[in-house]
């Protein structure tokens, strides 16, 4: 909202909307949200440039889906219809961009991501951007194998955001670091030898903790303001980590 903006415009430049969601039958995108207009233009009137997210998410379980992405990247008439709709959705509301953030790819997906991008950067058009956000893998051929030909991708792009968090989480792993320092190097290692200069890459870190709760209930994300509040006193840094932990 504008009061986030006029608190946060000094130390940014450009803000990620989120955003739409492309449909299970991977042919169309969902509708903006009703406040994306207000809000390009709120981060405009301060000098700065708002992109549109995109992303394979189910509504339904709210997890990345490998069907959706593959139900878009592998058809030319759904890669048309997106786009499309994408570059209607830039138009109407005056996005500088569109951020692709499509997860949960393989190998298979490497042809047609690298054609979605190259249909979506042509058809925006300059000075309009494409940006990718991109999961973090641990060497260029694990990097190709998660669906990212930066050979070709690349030259496309304006920025490829490492998304350098998530590295454990009470729903699909034991308690540890949400990004930690070695494994986030080792990341942003890949990627630059992979092909992505490191001038072009954005180092993405979580702004949040995790709860792992010893009475074998689903943890949550909690905001770092809560982290601080339950940990108190029992906090403790962990300098290989380089992240903060409790056990309460």
């Amino acid at each position: 909202n504008a009061t986030s903006l006029d608190r946060d415009a000094h130390a940014i430049t450009t803000i990620g909307i989120d955003g739409v969601v492309v449909s299970p039958t991977g042919d169309s995108v969902s509708k903006l949200p009703e406040n994306a207009t207000r809000l390009v233009a709120a981060a405009h009137a301060r000098g700065l440039t708002a992109e549109l997210l995109v992303s394979n998410s189910d509504t339904g379980t709210n997890a990345f889906s490998p069907k959706i992405a593959a139900a878009l990247l592998g058809n030319p008439e759904h890669r048309n219809a997106v786009i499309a709709e994408l570059v209607a959705q830039v138009a109407a509301a005056g996005f500088d961009g569109v951020q692709i953030g499509l997860e949960s790819l393989s190998l298979n997906d490497c042809a047609g991501l690298v054609a979605f991008t190259t249909q979506l950067h042509e058809s925006l058009g300059a000075p309009k951007s494409v940006s990718m956000a991109v999961t973090a893998e641990s060497s260029p051929v694990r990097y190709l194998g998660a669906g990212y030909d930066f050979a070709r991708l690349t030259p496309l792009l304006s920025r490829v955001v490492l998304m350098a968090y998530d590295q454990h989480g009470p729903t699909w792993s034991k308690p540890g670091p949400v990004g930690g320092l070695p494994w986030a190097t080792t990341a942003l290692t890949a990627l630059i030898a992979a092909g992505v200069p490191s001038a072009r890459i954005d180092l993405g870190v979580a702004g949040y903790g995790y709860s792992w709760p010893g009475n074998g209930s689903d943890g949550k994300q909690l905001s770092v303001e809560d982290s601080r509040t339950l940990a108190g006193d029992l906090a403790r840094w962990n300098p290989t980590a380089a992240e903060w932990t409790a056990t309460l």
